[in-house]
């Protein structure tokens, strides 16, 4: 019978010296009060036995589920302790092999050395990879270099090319200035002037666009503050007069900000009404500079003119320089006419002019047209046209001489004389005088061209001066 003293415990549960476990009984059987109560207390302890053998069954039972427990988990333990251990030394046994084969190896080479011819082969190999891999990067890094270089170059025949454009620019520029008179240089310097003062008046619109945002924005912040300081005076005692001045601070400083933006605003606005004064002083600059211009270009018109009559005098004669100028003065205001009589007084008068001319004087004139000078032409156009206060038209002095080639060849002058009405129906009849004028004064037509050209403006202006054309020229 195993001793029930206590020897240890292991995971909470009682065990005797050998190993067993110790059952305890907590609990006291009742004890018998004495007479009267023998049936009673028998049958008090009858029942008090019942119960501690229930007791002790369950409690027994209970030890040995726990037993049963404890011993399952101790196995568990000692399985998993086995199969730590023997990972160990497969560990252990398996880094054994590793140092075994690594001296095996060591031993082997000691005892069998590689051939010279394997080691210099083993050599070469491995300088000709070396040498392949510096190869390499000496190749990437040039190409990298030249690639760089070229970059360089590009950029800089850019910029080259930038700058040849710049300063061709700059000095067609300046030759177009330098080409200008001192009127028309005025002109385009007070377009400029005109142009700084509207860009500076722009931005200072601008600047006081953007002030007087925020000046929007400092009034607001100066209310929201004054709303504040009317809240702390609600506030009594020492800690709300602490309230009322930091409140009273806070409104004096957005105050002050919103009365220095409103300084700046009113500085801007003096400015922006000196830019306004600026604009207006450029815009009547401009207007003189273009007046003088134009007074300047009305008299050299004027000059030119009198000048082209004097050369009219000159080679043709004081009458045809009479009838250029009763002509000029007659299409002023004048309409077009029927172009059918027009042309038919012109052929009229060009059948007694093929009769007086030589098959070479009508080539003359051909020739003369073929190899026109339209720049020399364009010159004379517009001075003829600012001394009859007209606006010329270059581009239609090319339909003109086309036409008269075609009549020429053709023998058909139709199409020119529509061609003429046309225009004299757009701009007037003193349109085609600076034309022919122009077209006179720009070209060495020679007698019959001169002829040809002043009787195509008769037929239009005044027929009849036709009749005095060909006593005015000699012929």
């Amino acid at each position: 019978m195993s001793d029930n003293t206590i020897a240890y415990y292991e995971d909470g549960i009682p065990y005797a010296a050998d190993g067993m476990p110790v059952i305890v009984i907590e609990g006291e059987l009742p004890v018998d009060t004495g007479a009267g109560g023998t049936v009673g207390g028998g049958g008090g302890k009858t029942g008090g036995a019942s119960e501690s053998s229930a007791a002790i069954h369950a409690t027994a039972k209970w030890s040995k589920a726990q037993l049963q427990k404890s011993l399952e988990e101790k196995a568990a333990r000692e399985r998993e302790t086995a199969a730590a251990m023997a990972a160990a030394k497969a560990k252990r046994d398996a880094l054994t092999q590793n140092l075994k084969d690594i001296v095996n190896d060591v031993l082997y080479h000691n005892a069998h050395p590689p051939a010279v011819t394997e080691l210099a082969h083993a050599n070469n190999m491995a300088m000709q990879a070396e040498a392949q891999r510096l190869g390499r990067a000496r190749a990437e890094a040039k190409a990298r270099k030249e690639a760089e270089e070229a970059e360089r170059a590009l950029q800089e025949a850019q910029r080259q090319h930038e700058e040849a454009a710049r300063q061709l620019k700059q000095a067609e520029e300046e030759k177009r200035l330098a080409s200008l008179s001192d009127e028309a240089r005025a002109v385009e310097n007070a377009r400029k002037n005109l142009d700084t003062a509207k860009s500076e008046l722009a931005n200072a619109d601008s600047d006081i666009e953007r002030q007087r945002s925020q000046l929007a924005s400092l009034d607001a912040a100066v209310k929201k503050a004054e709303e504040g300081l009317e809240l702390s005076r609600r506030v009594r005692g020492r800690f709300g007069r602490k309230m009322q001045a930091k409140s009273q601070a806070i409104v004096d400083e957005k105050k002050r900000i919103y009365s220095d933006a409103e300084n700046v605003l009113n500085t801007m606005t003096v400015n922006r009404n000196l830019k306004i004064q600026q604009v207006t002083e450029a815009e009547n600059a401009l207007k003189v500079a273009i007046d003088n211009l134009t007074n300047s270009q009305i008299k050299s018109a004027v000059d030119a003119t009198v000048s082209f009559y004097q050369t009219l005098t000159e080679k043709y004669g004081e009458k045809y320089s009479l009838i250029a100028q009763e002509l000029a003065e007659k299409s002023k205001g004048k309409k077009i006419g029927n172009v059918d009589e027009a042309l038919a007084a012109f052929e009229k008068y060009k059948d007694v002019l093929d009769k007086k001319f030589s098959k070479a004087d009508r080539d003359a004139m051909i020739n003369a047209l073929k190899s026109f000078n339209y720049d020399d032409w364009a010159k004379h156009l517009d001075q003829f046209a600012k001394y009859l206060k007209i606006t010329g038209h270059i581009s239609f002095g090319y339909d003109v001489v086309s036409d008269v080639l075609k009549a020429r060849e053709t023998g058909d002058w139709k199409p020119l004389f529509i061609t003429l009405e046309q225009k004299a129906l757009d701009t007037g009849m003193s349109y085609l005088v600076v034309l022919m004028f122009s077209l006179i004064a720009g070209t060495t037509l020679g007698i019959f061209g001169v002829a040809i050209i002043t009787g195509i403006l008769c037929s239009f202006v005044d027929k009849y001066i036709l009749n005095a054309l060909n006593d005015a020229l000699g012929i």
